[in-house]
């Protein structure tokens, strides 16, 4: 008999171990490693949408993340969040600290100062990533003017986990792969178990001058960055870099999962903004190529969001309608 009738019953009244089935409180209460085990267990059908808070809200009224969230996403990163001045285009200001805020208001635009990421997870019921971008070392001007401040420091990571971060991305693309591994070995410290703590390379060099080599990654630095402390190694995914075959991107993914890491595949070359097809195809060959974790990055039209129709067609593509409406209409009170 049940001792407590208001207590809610039913297959989804209890906390699920698979982050495919659980509610938006189980989520939140899941520490890192309840998180990886979650993402494990939901066998390739885990989707990360990236909103960029350095860009304008995609839909007036509305936070980017928000509508990630409502289009299917299990977990939300924060594309240039800077942890040392937060703010979230599309939520109302809570404080106005310039006089363009007012204007930007005007023009629905307005900044979102004054709220937290703790307060923005509680709000979209999702997880959060935040990236920090390159070290010290490998942080040249052309870096800062795309990615701020966000530099991947030990004080930065901590500021993160203190923030409420689930997951702190660390991506890099033109360091040494010893100097990566020692900043990773470095943060993970720092952090503990506070924080799932990944390494980034989702895109190629192109972007900071460089020609990128046909091998975006290798099976040795993917070994030596795993256990250097990066629970997942996220990468691009099948189709979005020249020569990213599900032949190649499955032998990362092997590599990968041979260090005890997690795989995550990204849509991160504005294809995030090409057609449903296009998004189908890529989901289809990067599930074939033992991904855990299909990220959509945040060009849609312009650099803020991807397009929702994407994200929803990502996850109908990898999980069907079933678990892709069940995620959109969970309240995050459930």
């Amino acid at each position: 008999m049940n001792e407590n009738p208001d207590a809610p019953v039913g297959r989804f009244a209890l906390q699920s171990p698979r982050l495919l089935t659980a509610t938006p409180r189980a989520i939140l209460n899941m520490g890192p490693q309840a998180l990886l085990d979650g993402i494990r267990m939901s066998e390739g059908r885990t989707i990360t949408a990236v909103a960029r808070v350095r860009g304008p809200n995609a839909c007036d009224g509305v936070s980017n993340m928000e509508l990630c969230a409502a289009f299917g996403a299990d977990i939300v990163a924060l594309g240039l969040y800077d942890p040392h001045n937060p703010y979230f285009p599309g939520l109302p200001n809570k404080v106005q600290l310039e006089p363009d805020d007012t204007i930007l208001a005007q023009v629905q635009a307005d900044l979102g100062r004054g709220w937290t990421l703790r307060e923005v997870r509680e709000l979209v019921g999702r997880p959060i990533a935040a990236a920090l971008y390159g070290t010290e070392t490998s942080f040249p001007d052309q870096m800062e003017a795309s990615f701020v401040k966000a530099v991947a420091t030990v004080e930065n990571a901590r500021l993160l986990a203190d923030q409420g971060a689930d997951i702190i991305q660390v991506m890099d693309w033109l360091a040494e792969p010893d100097v990566l591994a020692d900043r990773i070995r470095d943060i993970k410290r720092e952090v503990g178990d506070h924080a799932i703590v990944a390494f980034a390379r989702p895109n190629g060099w192109g972007l900071f001058g460089s020609f990128a080599p046909r091998e975006a990654i290798t099976p040795t630095e993917i070994a030596t960055l795993a256990r250097a402390g990066a629970q997942i190694i996220e990468i691009p995914a099948v189709g979005t870099l020249p020569g990213t075959t599900p032949e190649l991107v499955g032998s990362w993914v092997s590599a990968i999962h041979e260090a005890g890491s997690l795989s995550n595949l990204w849509i991160a070359s504005s294809q995030e903004g090409a057609d449903t097809d296009t998004i189908r195809a890529i989901a289809w060959g990067s599930k074939q190529a033992g991904a855990d974790i299909i990220t959509i990055s945040d060009v849609g039209l312009t650099e803020s969001v991807p397009d929702p129709e994407n994200i929803l067609a990502l996850s109908i593509a990898i999980r069907g309608r079933r678990h892709t409406y069940r995620r959109m209409a969970f309240s995050t009170h459930r």
